[in-house]
Parts: C-alpha cells; structure tokens; sequence
C-alpha cells in the first residue's frame, strides 16, 4: 500500500541513486559508530486535550547506531545506517519502547562552490515495540531535502517527507505528509545552536476519556491497554488533522568524541474533530562519537 502511494517519491529516490550508483564500485567505505544516553520530559504522553487527568512523567532513552559512508565521487555519497534505540517511560510502562531501523540516504551536490547546494534522498524501515500490546508496529519513511551553508555560521536546510505505520492496533496506524526547515548556527568552535519547524498532516492517535466529538470523526478507537484514568481505561483514537512541531537545541563538543546535547520540543495537533493538544518535549543527552 506504502509503495502505490508514494510511487512518486520513490521514483525520484531512485533517479538519484542511479546518478551516483553506478559509480559505487569505485568508492572507499568509511565506517562510524554513534551512541546516546539521557533523560527526558514528556508534558502529554497520552496525547491528550487540555485538562487531562493524566500527569506529565520523565524517561530515559539510550541509542546506539553503526553507519556507512560510500562516496563514488567527490559530489556524491551514500549512506547506510543501522540503529537500535529505547526510552524507558518512569510511569507508563506501556509506553516504553524499543526499536531497531535502517536507513538509505543518497547525497547529491551537483555544482562546486562554497554556497552550492546539496540534495538529499532517504527511506527508512522501522520496527518497533512497546510495553503496550496495540501500539507496536513497523513504520516507513521517505522523502527529499535541500541544504545551503549560508555562510560560514549559517546551514538551512528544507525537505518534506511521507510515511505509513502498521501497528498491532488499527488505532496506532496512520499516514502522515510533512514539510520541514531546519537552521543550524555554528557558534564559533565551543557550540552549535539549531532550531527547526515541522508542518505534518494525517493521522495521530489521542488518548482520553470518552469524547463523543472524537467518537464521531475517529477513524478507529479502543480502549487504551496503557493509560487510565481513575482506574478506568482511557479511550484511544485515531483522528485526522495537522500537526505543528518546533525544535530549539544545543550541541556542545567535550573534546573530539564526546558531546552534550540539549533540545525542547513543542507540538501543537488539531483534528478535524475540533479537538486538539499541546505537548512539549525537553531532552538533554550525551553523544559520543567513534
């Protein structure tokens, strides 16, 4: 179903693969290995409307993730990526989580020059499991950006992506379109600051007690088997509607391995339905680098 409906993009994933594929026979493989550790807060885990009785809770994430480079010419490369990644929620065991992807990325930069721009196509595979029964699944991804290094503290980079989830509950499936703009700062050698903006529209799944409004438009509900209220199950459903998402962050190099890493998230859905939620996400991380 994925593959009919987004024929397109993967045409044009594929067009710029076959630019530099044939190619690949000459390149020289590099390879790095990536892992992570932190805390996080999540406002909203139940995706819930203001007034919630559900409380906001912390997690622990980890990831670890191996990565090769292939670069048949100096203006393209080849990226494969393999990675594993958790978050162990404090209070809502249900919503912790495993998963293991794999990623393809093609990057193309047609012309020389410092301003030149560089193209980007990517797909990615996932699966992942939960505490909760109805929320696991497998999820792909595709889509094309743009980067220009504006100058040489400036990097802004536009794409837009498509994806599809097949989760164990119809509840938990869905497919999303999204546009996305991304600015990094490079703050002389001590730091780098970044913010980004996601528009995304489809499917989201909420979780709350009975709402006949999102009874009437919800693609699929059932009675969530993660999150209670009042010892009661709350309801999940899937709803159609749009989705706004903006990123403030910091990267601070310890030395030439290491890194701290701290960001903020705030989403913002509305459905069709009329309901909506605001969640926010604050994460502080160490990286490291091999």
């Amino acid at each position: 179903m994925f593959q009919r409906r987004y024929k397109s993009a993967g045409r044009a994933a594929a067009a710029l693969l076959l630019g530099c594929g044939s190619l690949a026979a000459q390149s020289q493989a590099q390879w790095r290995f990536d892992a992570a550790a932190g805390l996080g807060y999540d406002s909203n885990p139940a995706n819930a409307e203001a007034g919630s009785t559900l409380p906001a809770t912390g997690y622990a994430s980890s990831a670890v993730s191996a990565s090769l480079t292939l670069r048949p010419s100096p203006r393209c490369a080849l990226l494969l990526r393999g990675a594993f990644d958790g978050q162990q929620y404090f209070d809502y065991v249900g919503l912790s989580n495993a998963r293991e992807s794999g990623l393809v990325r093609m990057f193309l930069r047609p012309v020389d020059g410092f301003h030149a721009p560089t193209l980007a196509a990517w797909g990615q595979l996932a699966a992942q499991q939960f505490g909760s029964r109805m929320r696991g699944g497998t999820e792909y991804r595709g889509g094309l950006w743009l980067s220009e290094q504006l100058n040489t503290a400036f990097r802004l980079r536009a794409g837009g992506y498509a994806g599809e989830r097949d989760s164990s509950s119809p509840v938990f499936d869905g497919r999303q379109q999204a546009a996305t703009l991304d600015l990094d700062w490079l703050i002389g050698s001590a730091a780098t600051a970044y913010a980004g903006y996601e528009f995304r529209y489809g499917d989201f799944a909420e979780s709350s007690p009975t709402d006949p409004a999102a009874a009437a438009f919800a693609r699929a509900m059932a009675a969530d088997d993660s999150l209670f209220s009042g010892g009661m199950p709350e309801v999940a459903y899937r709803l159609r509607g749009h989705l706004q998402a903006g990123t403030l962050g910091l990267n601070v190099p310890l030395n030439g391995w290491l890194a701290l890493d701290a960001q903020g998230r705030q989403f913002h859905a509305r459905a069709v339905s009329g309901d909506h939620y605001n969640r926010w996400l604050a994460e502080f991380n160490l990286l490291a680098r091999f």
